[in-house]
């Protein structure tokens, strides 16, 4: 998505909407102060690949696995990669190959969510202690960029490992062999909670609060706090982008709205993993990304040949 600068006067219009009224419908995209945007979740038809999408903002992110040596610090522990490429196809501002300051935030901030909450049971990627180890790769690539870009990505990567199944394996003495599919059924991965974050952004002086912010409305806004909870209302990680002095009521008030959110995508998240297993138990091909192709506008050329 292109990012344009905003004039004064666009900036101008966009703080009146959020001075007028919080309850009345005064954001340029028809929401309150306090409403969140759609979310579309989208699994593939491989395992451990999901898209998610939130007004204009979309995020895919794929999970991998190979074997690798565990450090020695953690010589019976697994290992969680997390690599993000944000290209300039979803925003021209970004260069090809390299992360900057906003990616390398984004990358920090899903080590911490994914990582260091310790939301995967590592342990249980152990297969030989001191010697091989899973190493799970979490490659987080951003499509579009409306704002918000963290809360898309945390719940796009939540969902790839909710969805990924890794091969079964066999220790022998002297090295390892790893079963496809048809020998024996892949092993989900232990996770213990689904850590989502969500975005508040604020004015200057902190006036005013707004929710899952796009990325004009972020051009006007002074400062972010991003919150990461999972549905048990336990509060994971928590970042702050801005020098604002925020007080007590706000980020309590920033907190127990998170939470709710975190309690209803996890169980949108948990709906979407359970019907794909209903249908490939059931051996229906699984629709994949299919869902998100428009065909509208793949016939449209056939409908307008068809009139000349």
């Amino acid at each position: 998505m292109r990012s344009e600068p905003l004039s004064t006067c666009e900036q101008n219009f966009i703080l009146e909407s959020f001075r007028l009224n919080q309850n009345s419908f005064q954001r340029l995209d028809g929401r309150t102060l306090n409403d969140f945007r759609q979310v579309k979740l989208v699994v593939g038809s491989d395992f451990g690949t999901a898209l998610c999408t939130m007004g204009d903002t979309k995020v895919l992110c794929v999970v991998s696995i190979s074997l690798a040596e565990p450090r020695a610090a953690r010589p019976s522990k697994g290992l969680v990669t997390v690599d993000v490429d944000m290209s300039p196809m979803s925003n021209p501002a970004n260069e090809h190959n390299r992360l900057g300051e906003r990616g390398l935030e984004l990358t920090r901030m899903l080590e911490l969510v994914l990582r260091d909450s310790r939301c995967i049971d590592v342990e249980s990627l152990c297969v030989r202690s001191h010697k091989e180890v899973w190493k799970l790769k979490v490659d987080v690539r951003i499509l579009d960029d409306d704002g918000s870009l963290l809360d898309c990505a945390s719940i796009a990567s939540v969902t790839a490992l909710y969805h990924f199944r890794r091969p079964n394996v066999t220790v022998r003495p002297n090295h390892t062999l790893i079963h496809s599919e048809y020998e024996h059924a892949f092993v989900p991965l232990n996770i213990y909670h689904m850590p989502i974050c969500v975005s508040f952004g604020f004015t200057k002086c902190g006036t005013h609060v707004v929710i899952d912010p796009t990325d004009k409305e972020s051009q006007c806004l002074y400062g972010c706090l991003v919150i990461a909870c999972n549905k048990r209302r336990e509060v994971c990680a928590l970042h702050q982008s801005t020098t604002l002095i925020l007080n007590i009521a706000t980020i309590e008030a920033c907190v127990k709205r998170a939470m709710q959110r975190a309690v209803d995508l996890s169980e949108l998240i948990s709906v979407v993993i359970l019907d794909d297993l209903k249908k490939r138990a059931s051996c229906q091909k699984p629709s994949g990304f299919e869902l998100t192709v428009n065909t509208q506008l793949l016939t449209t050329k056939e409908a307008q040949a068809s009139r000349f």
